[in-house]
């Protein structure tokens, strides 16, 4: 059968990394998906399976949500085969029941495209996700937390419109987290726990720095500096002490103590480097310490960071994504204040 369907150009095969991929025609795909919608039982089936495969390849996110480089292959691979359940899901394509299962697996796609700095696909499996939540009844409250905030995550950068949006859900998160942490008895609380609930009041903080209430925000760093300090070495939670120092370096900049402000900064940039390599929460933790940079005056060095930054944004997401457009408009605003309007432009 396949050698037919292959001489009809319905399926191909070809080999991409070392191995072997089988790809089916459009209209093929649309009477296979036709032909099973007509039988339940085996459209079920079926459904399990393909679900059953890609749940055992794509890998689980870190249960504290610290982007986590090793995983990025698998979930580079993998991601497709996620996209494709997703569009079979809400495209209506067939009938599938919504599910917990599913809703995590479209989230933990969207977290892994998050950790990747890919906002608009993350965004659509993660709203895919709650979506689901939304359509059962369940008890998933966390899993639902664990949305909120990457979508906040995803969000703030996207300009002022989605600003009390990223604030709602953010504060929903943290509420969640504060609820889980009353109603759970000590024994059963974990360090994870308490580190998802302080990164909440982080994020939060966060949040209030978008609305240029550092004031507010200090205290709540400095609380969460001190919960830090009790679960071990400053090596040991990396993420943490790199959102530590990001996020004061900006209450200090509000206190015009701008060398105050890159050493702290720099710090965080440190630890970013330590929790997740060279990828996209690095670069972003750079582009801030340029902006800072450039506070002091030195906007030489400053430049130069932003050249270095737009080079890895083009490598790794291309022209187009909103990172990379930052990076230019940065480099730009930065030739304009040289008086070079030709490069500025």
């Amino acid at each position: 059968m396949t050698n037919e369907l292959s001489r009809r150009r319905l399926v191909a095969f070809r080999t991409r990394d070392g191995e072997e991929i089988l790809s089916i025609h459009r209209s093929l795909q649309a009477k296979i998906l036709q032909d099973l919608e007509k039988d339940p039982r085996q459209r079920d089936k079926v459904y399990q399976q393909a679900f059953c495969l890609v749940r055992k390849r794509f890998p689980l996110p870190s249960p504290i949500q610290v982007p986590e480089p090793a995983k990025w292959p698998a979930c580079i691979k993998y991601l497709r085969h996620v996209l494709s359940l997703q569009k079979v899901f809400t495209g209506k394509l067939i009938t599938i029941e919504p599910s917990v299962d599913l809703a995590r697996l479209l989230s933990d796609g969207g977290i892994g495209l998050w950790e990747r700095g890919m906002t608009n696909e993350g965004l659509e499996l993660l709203r895919s996700a709650e979506a689901i939540l939304n359509q059962i009844e369940c008890n998933e409250d966390l899993l639902r937390a664990n949305i909120h905030v990457i979508i906040a995550l995803l969000i703030q950068d996207k300009g002022i419109s989605y600003f009390s949006e990223s604030k709602d859900r953010v504060w929903s998160a943290l509420q969640i987290r504060k609820h889980f942490q009353v109603n759970t008895p000590p024994e059963k609380y974990t360090k994870d726990d308490d580190i998802l609930l302080h990164n909440a009041w982080s994020d939060y903080g966060c949040v209030l720095l978008q609305y240029n209430k550092y004031i507010e925000a200090e205290p709540i760093f400095a609380h969460c500096l001190t919960k830090y300090k009790e679960w071990g070495p400053d090596e040991s939670i990396p993420y943490e002490h790199a959102k530590y120092n990001h996020h004061m370096a900006f209450c200090q900049m509000y206190k015009k103590n701008f060398d105050e402000a890159v050493r702290l900064a720099e710090i965080g940039l440190h630890f970013i480097k330590l929790a997740t390599g060279q990828g996209a929460s690095t670069n972003t933790w750079k582009f801030d310490t340029a902006c800072l940079i450039l506070q002091t005056g030195d906007s030489e060095t400053a430049l130069n960071m932003h050249q270095e930054i737009l080079a890895s944004r083009l490598e790794n997401h291309g022209k187009s994504s909103f990172l990379t457009l930052q990076s230019y408009y940065a480099i730009g605003a930065l030739y304009d204040q040289f008086g070079d309007l030709a490069l500025a432009e």
